[in-house]
């Protein structure tokens, strides 16, 4: 035998040792592979269940046999021996034997009654219909203790459980339901964030197991209000049925005059050109009208309008108290109505020869030349007729539309009567000679080179002595002149202006005598002999009083269009507000109508130019409406600061109302007209008075008016209707009193007759308007 010793062997401590090891290693990991083996067993015996209840429906089917109520026993083998009932269908085959081919279980599934809400609803909670949010619900496995409820947003954001919350579960309805919840919501929830989702999760019984827990979902559309009313500081409430209303004020402070409701949206038009704009599942959005600044100052506001389609076209078309039209097409963008009606005096009291009269306020004309101002050379010719607090002549200017660059050329008259000719703020020509109130005068310009050093300044064809303060080049680039008001500058012009011409080029000595000889015997201005100009090649613009009409009294008004100039374009202002417009749709015509201060009515047919009739300078129109029923036009405001109203058959002719019975002290704001099937109602509301409360007017005939009492003294400032749930409902927005600590004023009536007051939260400030 040979013994290998270089081999070492076991000895029994080793191996008793290692025998420890290896049962410590098994000690720890035999629990685990039991398990497994377990969970294992337990997914064959589950796998088994289901196997066997598919092969029991399997069974059924051939033989066409169902299951009460189409529910399905599936048990399972735990503890309890629990059984689910499962909900579906036997799904059978298209062939005439029409055998059952499989089963098709239900999903659960929830229905939310309300699933619509009106943006500005009641709160759904106790003493409001309905009270609750109703969840019914469908193969579903409902807990008082084991289900929990969440709403989320349209961006999917979880929204602050302060809104809502789960009130109680029914688990054992009235069939065909399976559950039914009870959701109290509170009213802050906005079309701008709709739809919203709720959602029902039911976590399972800890009996069986179960992955996830049983999710239902269900959405709730917010639509936008039935109403909206707003007013100074951009104060914002809205409604959804006129009695109950909730905050939206919007960010702006921008002070709101009017609302209007067009496609889908709701425009809030204020002052400064503002909109602020509400559509649908949207939030607020603020603009500014883009116009240039003849059409934009610092008290531009827009005060009403109105939305209306025509063929594929949808149209808006707003007013403003600067007599303009604005308008949008088919969202566009906003711009100048192209047909604007333009409107000034034109007189004979400039030597008895015809002239546009301008006063101190708002009024101004913008002409276009028909080319632009492009040299160094150029001659200006200008009749006009001052008075007193006439500052600015003209303005030759550029440099509003591009602030930084373009031409300034004004003539202004300064505080000594004396003409100033400005090409910026530092740079300036003035005379020794003065232009004095309620005298004619003829001002020449003849500029023969880029500076203020090559112009030659005459009145009444003698040339002046003048005074140059930093002369400097022209920027000579322009493309527009303005008479009258200037709105950036902040000066004004009273006064008559008859004729302006201006020449894309130097005139010789001898050309400048001629213009300037026939306009002073023209305007009687001295007995001079002249010639009247015969090319017209290098004129850009020419103004011409006598070219608009022949005249013969100091009341007529002319609309003064591009037609009206000897050469170029223009468009101006009206210095009477615009507060109103209103559309109706007679004998295959539609006619517009527009109203505002001092007796402006506007009138528009089809596709025509604007007419315009002036009521009485006396009187101030609020709002206009058209009552198709009625076939007829009413319009409210004031008379010498007396109640007025007026009514038309055709928008052209008016007659004034006389109200018996009835206290006139007192000036109405704004009117409604409701045409019902067969019958009409028209409601005016306005101010109050030292002696009576505020005014409610009611007619059936826009003749014969009674009114009903509004128990406030708050000034009422406009109404609007809509029909809700088969209900005429009347709401009508006003003053705060911040004297008595009362709120903005709401009423609320469902006949036109009896009126309630109810809180708009609006404690600081005025509602202006209403909209639905």
């Amino acid at each position: 035998m040979k013994i290998n010793k270089g081999t070492a062997a076991f000895t029994l401590i080793e191996v008793l040792m290692s025998l420890v090891v290896v049962s410590i290693i098994i000690a720890g990991v035999m629990p685990t592979v039991i398990e497994s083996f377990k969970i294992i067993n337990q997914s064959a015996q589950e796998n088994q269940q289901v196997l066997e209840s598919e092969g029991q429906v399997q069974s059924k089917i051939p033989t066409n046999e169902t299951f009460t109520g189409s529910i399905f026993p599936v048990k399972f083998k735990n503890e309890n021996l629990d059984t689910i009932d499962v909900k579906g269908s036997l799904i059978k085959s298209t062939t005439s034997e029409a055998n059952y081919i499989t089963f098709l279980a239900d999903r659960p599934y929830i229905k939310l009654n309300p699933y619509v809400l009106v943006e500005g609803y009641k709160p759904l909670s106790a003493g409001y219909d309905p009270s609750e949010l109703l969840v019914d619900a469908y193969n579903t496995n409902f807990s008082s203790e084991l289900t929990e409820l969440n709403i989320y947003d349209k961006n999917n954001n979880d929204i602050l459980s302060s809104f809502y919350s789960l009130d109680s579960i029914d688990e054992n309805p009235t069939a065909p339901l399976d559950d039914r919840a009870f959701i109290e919501l509170s009213s802050g929830l906005t079309n701008a964030f709709s739809p919203y989702t709720v959602e029902m999760i039911t976590e399972r019984d800890e009996s069986i197991e179960a992955e996830e827990p049983q999710i239902v979902k269900a959405k709730l559309d917010i639509l936008l209000p039935n109403f909206i009313a707003a007013g100074d500081s951009g104060r914002t409430v809205v409604s959804a049925d006129g009695d109950y209303w909730v905050n939206r004020d919007i960010t702006s402070t921008n002070k709101i005059n009017s609302v209007l409701k067009g496609n889908e949206e709701f425009l809030l038009l204020g002052d400064n050109g503002r909109i602020n704009i509400l559509a649908d599942e949207e939030d607020w959005n603020s603009i500014t009208l883009p116009v240039d600044y003849t059409q934009l100052s610092s008290d531009f506001n827009l005060n009403s309008g109105i939305y209306y389609t025509e063929e594929d076209d949808k149209k808006y078309e707003l007013v403003s108290n600067f007599g303009v039209f604005i308008n949008n097409i088919n969202n566009s963008g906003w711009s100048l109505n192209p047909d604007v009606p333009v409107y000034k005096t034109n007189v004979t009291e400039l030597n008895d020869k015809s002239s546009l009269y301008f006063d101190n306020k708002k009024n101004s004309i913008n002409t276009e030349l028909s080319d632009a101002l492009a040299g160094d050379n150029r001659a200006i010719f200008m009749v006009l007729q001052p008075e007193d607090s006439a500052e600015i002549l003209f303005d030759i200017n550029d440099y509003f539309i591009n602030q930084n660059s373009g031409e300034q050329m004004t003539l202004l008259r300064n505080s000594e009567n004396k003409l100033q000719l400005k090409i910026d703020q530092d740079s300036y020509l003035l005379t020794d000679e003065v232009v004095n109130n309620d005298q004619a005068y003829l001002i020449t310009i003849n500029m023969t080179g880029p500076s203020l050093t090559n112009i030659d300044l005459y009145i009444n064809g003698a040339e002046t002595t003048n005074t140059i303060t930093n002369d400097q080049n022209i920027n000579t680039q322009a493309k527009k002149i303005f008479f009258g008001n200037n709105f950036k500058s902040n000066k004004q012009f009273s006064g008559h202006i008859a004729e302006f011409i201006i020449y894309n080029k130097m005139l010789s000595a001898s050309e400048l005598d001629a213009i300037n000889n026939y306009l002073l015997q023209k305007f009687d201005i001295s007995a001079v002999s002249g010639t009247a100009p015969t090319d017209l090649s290098n004129i850009v613009n020419w103004l011409d009083a006598e070219y608009l009409s022949s005249v013969s009294n100091d009341d007529k008004i002319y609309s003064l269009q591009s037609s009206d100039m000897r050469k170029g374009n223009t468009y101006s202002f009206e210095n009477e507000a615009l507060n109103s417009i209103t559309l109706a749709n007679i004998s295959n015509s539609q006619i517009m109508v527009a109203v505002g201060d001092n007796g402006i009515i506007l009138r528009k047919e089809n596709d025509e130019n604007w007419s315009f009739i002036r009521s009485n300078i006396n009187e101030s129109l609020n709002e206009v409406v058209y009552s198709s029923q009625l076939g007829k036009f009413i319009a409210v405001g004031s008379k010498s600061g007396n109640t007025l109203i007026k009514i038309s058959d055709d928008g052209h002719s008016w007659n004034d109302i006389t109200l018996t019975s009835i206290d006139t002290d007192r000036i109405l704001s704004s009117i409604t007209s409701y045409d019902a099937d067969d019958s009409t109602t028209l409601i005016a509301v306005g101010d109050s008075s030292s002696n009576n409360d505020s005014i409610i007017l009611y007619s059936t005939d826009g003749e014969n008016w009674s009114e009903y009492s509004s128990n406030t003294d708050n000034n009422l400032k406009d109404i609007d209707f809509k029909k809700i749930n088969e209900e005429i409902v009347y709401v009508v927005v006003g003053d705060n009193d911040p004297i008595n600590n009362e709120d903005a004023v709401i009423l609320y009536s469902t006949d036109g007759q009896s009126w309630i007051e109810y809180n708009s939260g609006v404690y600081d400030d005025s509602l202006n308007g209403i909209g639905r």
